[in-house]
């Protein structure tokens, strides 16, 4: 399991700590020149000698004392140097990551959109005739609509005329109307609902920490239709959808959005009923429930 990941303003920081190494050695050198012509003048006064020699012996004294302290001075800041540099070839590495990483994700996003765009619902249009007579007719619904249309006309309607007593929400029924739905508009769907998974299990694998990993979610969720959102809904209670989709959900906090009006029972937005409380929470409150530590989708 991966702890959350701080986000301290690390360039400001290490450019602050490169400035001080540089600032000791500095102060090392002029420092050492310092002390050593003072503790020479303190051993041996006199003012300055006029003699040639005197002043080749005094400048071997201060080489040779100062020589390898500058030398070590110069050792750390070329230390701190090559490490800086060593940091900065990181960040642009990571820096191109993200930026290929982005345009990939720009890439699905539009992907998506394509196959939005192109998805395809007909639905039965009854028009009563007479008392006991009416006509139907065939609409076909294009694009975002037809999401509204599928749950309305394929999971709504049948839903509500059933009959049977509903003291909680019904799983099996929820799994036989996505497969009944999927069985009819399956090669519409398809290709939309493994576009969906790929997309977040993109951004759940992105060397991003959790929080700008979220971000990415949240605007992907900003994407999705209110009844793009009921039939992921469903379809994350059974098979692949369950399987893959579902944890995906879950630690993305992907139905906070969802209203009872999208459901087919108010209940199942009921944290623990069919998702668990952390599909409808925000990012703090998630991290609250799974206290400090980000699960891994085989946890969950």
């Amino acid at each position: 399991m991966r702890r959350f990941s701080k986000s301290p303003d690390s360039v400001k920081e290490r450019r602050r700590l490169f400035r001080t190494y540089l600032y000791v050695a500095l102060l090392i050198g002029v420092g050492g020149w310092l002390l050593l012509i003072g503790l020479y003048f303190y051993r041996f006064p006199g003012g300055l000698s006029e003699r040639p020699a005197d002043w080749g012996v005094f400048g071997d004294y201060l080489g040779g004392v100062l020589n390898p302290i500058l030398a070590f001075a110069s050792f750390i800041v070329v230390l701190v140097s090559l490490y800086e540099n060593r940091i900065q070839a990181a960040e642009e590495r990571r820096a191109r990551r993200i930026e290929t990483m982005m345009t990939a994700y720009t890439g699905l996003i539009e992907r998506v959109n394509e196959i939005v765009h192109d998805l395809r619902y007909e639905r039965t249009r009854v028009t009563p005739v007479g008392l006991a007579s009416a006509s139907a007719s065939v609409d076909e619904v294009r694009g975002r609509d037809a999401f509204r249309a599928m749950f309305q006309q394929a999971l709504k309607a049948p839903y509500l005329h059933d009959a049977g007593t509903r003291d909680a929400p019904n799983v099996d029924r929820y799994v036989a109307l996505m497969k009944k739905l999927d069985a009819e508009w399956g090669y519409e769907l398809g290709v939309y609902y493994r576009l969906i998974n790929h997309l977040f299990t993109f951004i759940d694998m992105a060397e991003l920490p959790l929080e700008q990993r979220t971000r990415l979610a949240n605007f992907t969720r900003a994407l999705l239709s209110s009844y793009e959102l009921s039939i992921l809904f469903y379809n994350g209670l059974w098979g692949d959808g369950r399987a893959s989709f579902k944890p995906l959900a879950e630690k993305y906090g992907l139905f906070k959005h969802l209203r009872p009006e999208h459901v087919l029972d108010a209940r199942d937005l009921t944290p623990g009923a069919l998702y668990s409380a952390t599909a409808f929470a925000g990012f703090d409150r998630r991290i609250e429930i799974w206290k400090g530590i980000e699960p891994t989708l085989d946890a969950e």
